[in-house]
């Protein structure tokens, strides 16, 4: 296909076509624990905060890896108030993949919070969706922004 039709399509392609949809979502004072073996079952490396149907803040692996078990923190006692990411970058489900990529590279995120216009919790797209469900260009030019940022390079 043609780089101009593929860009095209690909401006097409809004987040509803390839975010997750089947969102699990723990509240703020559900353990780390309880995060870790959620994501463990569902294979799935982010968890919503989720208060009253209000999006407090997003739980990821990595959140887990560093702010609890690098640090020797019990997580049985840690509760997912105390290591969230809050507040949280969104994007709604009607934005194309390509600003999904800028935001991404702009904020140094890996995951996107996917929200329908009423600001209702409605997906995720991660780094991963990018690259399998769309066109993997973008995905490999926010990766190596993001990247680039871990490891202290400008």
């Amino acid at each position: 296909m043609p780089l101009q039709k593929k860009r095209t399509r690909r401006k097409e392609m809004n987040l509803r076509d390839i975010m997750t949809n089947q969102i699990e979502m723990l509240p703020p004072d559900a353990s780390i624990l309880d995060a870790a073996q959620l994501m463990d079952s569902n294979d799935i490396g982010s968890v919503p905060v989720v208060d009253d149907g209000e999006i407090l803040g997003l739980v990821t692996d990595r959140d887990i890896t560093v702010k609890v078990i690098a640090k020797g923190l019990d997580p049985n006692q840690v509760q997912l108030r105390d290591i969230m990411t809050s507040p949280i970058i969104t994007a709604y489900e009607d934005q194309s993949i390509d600003e999904a990529g800028e935001l991404m590279e702009a904020h140094q995120i890996r995951r996107l919070v996917v929200l329908d216009r009423a600001k209702k919790l409605v997906g995720i797209v991660a780094l991963g969706d990018l690259a399998t469900r769309s066109d993997a260009l973008i995905a490999a030019e926010v990766l190596e922004e993001v990247s680039e940022q871990d490891r202290g390079v400008a």
